[in-house]
């Protein structure tokens, strides 16, 4: 499904480069391709790099190393890291019964994810190859990490606030379940398997209620 709309993306920059021969560029990236989505564009801008230049036989050579690394550090740093995050402070601001929190959270994640694109699609289309290096230190799997503390301290937040909203009284549960995640993560534990190991934890015990 991505090479169509990888195509498509592609052919104002071919256009642009080939003139009307653009339908032979067309044919070299006729092939598979797929990464993470928000990182696409850094793949393309290293493409029309490389095909600007003329180094058209890099181009099959480098695509399924790049895509392959940028696939792992996306999907760690949007779906295992920003998103969790994300969901976490939209089920504060319903806590708290703000909205504007929803929408708060909402935009910064599109303000993040829109200035990755842009801004990797400049790297790749600026640098070649080694755009993605660029992009990749940004959202290195260290400074992933570093974000990812703030999912344990928020699942422990959520959790103390409903003990509170309830009149159970079980802070400290919560305060030492936010403990054991943060130890969890301080050992490397995918901060996905938290998340979710948390919100489960939610689920039964509001349903023990």
């Amino acid at each position: 499904m991505q090479t169509y709309g990888y195509l498509y993306a592609m052919l104002p920059g071919l256009k642009s480069i080939h003139g009307p021969d653009f339908p032979e560029a067309v044919k070299r990236h006729n092939a598979f391709f797929n990464t993470q989505p928000y990182l696409a564009p850094t793949l393309m801008g290293i493409n029309l790099n490389l095909e600007g230049q003329g180094r058209y036989d890099q181009i099959s050579k480098v695509q399924p190393a790049v895509s392959n690394t940028l696939a792992a550090i996306g999907d760690t740093f949007f779906w295992a890291t920003l998103k969790p995050l994300v969901a976490l402070l939209c089920l504060l601001a319903v806590m708290f019964e703000a909205p504007l929190g929803i929408i708060a959270a909402m935009v910064f994640f599109n303000i993040v994810h829109f200035w990755i694109m842009i801004w990797g699609f400049h790297k790749g289309w600026q640098l070649g190859p080694e755009g993605a290096f660029k992009v990749g230190a940004a959202i290195s799997v260290d400074k992933t990490r570093i974000v990812g503390y703030a999912i344990p301290f928020l699942c422990g937040l959520v959790l103390a606030l409903s003990s509170w909203g309830s009149g159970s009284g079980n802070t400290v549960l919560s305060l030492v379940i936010f403990t054991a995640s943060y130890l969890a993560m301080k050992i490397k534990l995918n901060s996905f398997i938290i998340f979710y190991g948390l919100f489960i934890l939610v689920l039964v015990w509001s349903i023990m209620k």
